[in-house]
């Protein structure tokens, strides 16, 4: 089973990617939503991802260990997609379930702690 890259769109219903221009491209953050899902099924579940520059991330001052964050050097969306694509690719299972929880280590699943 392999899981795909479906769908992606700003978290914040105004926003249109492919015409996004951060106000300030060196320091920025940006919430998106993420629809993967099994290449060989229909549906798809919804991850969350925070895209951010390196300087924004170092001024949130987290006090412990995050996860759904990509630091970026830009907006560059066919990039951000690449390397978004990239971490779904290595993810690898023998049901959605064991995929869906690797790709939760990268960007947050919508059932993460669901029970």
């Amino acid at each position: 089973m392999q899981a795909i890259l479906k769908e992606i769109y700003a978290a914040d219903a105004d926003i249109v990617l492919t015409k996004y221009q951060p106000e300030d491209p060196d320091f920025f953050d940006l919430d998106l939503c993420l629809l993967i899902g099994a290449s060989d099924k229909e549906g798809a579940d919804i991850f969350y991802l925070t895209i951010c520059t390196p300087k924004w991330f170092d001024e949130q001052n987290f006090k412990a260990p995050v996860r759904g964050y990509l630091l970026v050097d830009c907006f560059n969306l066919d990039q951000i997609k690449t390397k978004i694509q990239h971490c779904i690719e290595q993810a690898s299972g023998n049901s959605w379930h064991e995929i869906a929880n690797q790709i939760n280590q990268f960007a947050l699943w919508e059932f993460d702690n669901y029970q």
